[in-house]
């Protein structure tokens, strides 16, 4: 399953998974017109479920921002202030 993540969204899988599942219950929570077919009490209980569930996953986002499958690259400027004379 890994595999297949990484192979759909790249090396940094789990910052771009996360990003399509924020972009998912953001749109259900700002549109709830999606959710017309449930009951008016329902669709307040599922749009509070999406802000919270939007909330958990800009913090896993941020833990998850730098992968560790990644190579860090090294900025020059970095690089340069390590050299010592």
């Amino acid at each position: 399953m890994i595999k297949f993540l990484e192979d759909l969204f790249g090396p940094n899988w789990r910052t771009s998974f996360i990003g399509a599942l924020k972009a998912l219950v953001m749109v259900i929570a700002a549109t709830p017109n999606l959710i017309d077919f449930l009951p008016e009490d329902i669709r307040k209980v599922v749009v509070g479920i999406c802000l919270l569930v939007y909330a958990v996953l800009a913090y896993l986002g941020g833990t998850f921002q730098r992968d560790r499958a990644v190579p860090e690259k090294v900025n020059k400027k970095d690089e340069e202030k390590n050299v010592k004379p």
